[in-house]
């Protein structure tokens, strides 16, 4: 976690400094704005899945992980479902999301 931590907070640094070389537009000022309040949210969900044991093998795991991606993305309102793999391949599966759009490139 201590790794994780210190990776997030270079990149937090490094944002940071970028920001004072320069002067932002007003829409990359609304992305930092965005990034500052949602920090603790998505340090705690970071911190929710990496928490989770999920190796490859660990079928149970892998699963759980994909309920907390499954409760996130249907929140900001994605379909979201779970592909099966045949027994004999020992895996858990393939989460999947997918949300309908009428606006922009498809």
């Amino acid at each position: 976690m201590k790794k994780i931590t210190l990776l997030i907070a270079f990149v937090v640094s490094f944002a940071a400094f970028s920001a004072a070389q320069s002067p932002i537009s007003a829409d990359e000022k609304k992305v930092v704005d965005l990034i500052d309040e949602s920090y603790e949210r998505v340090v705690a969900l970071l911190e929710e899945t990496v928490n989770i044991p999920s190796a490859t093998e660990d079928l149970k795991g892998v699963r759980d992980v994909g309920r907390v991606f499954e409760r996130e993305f249907n929140s900001i309102g994605f379909q979201t479902k779970w592909l099966e793999l045949p027994k004999e391949m020992n895996r858990a599966g393939h989460f999947y999301a997918e949300t309908k759009g009428t606006k922009g490139k498809r």
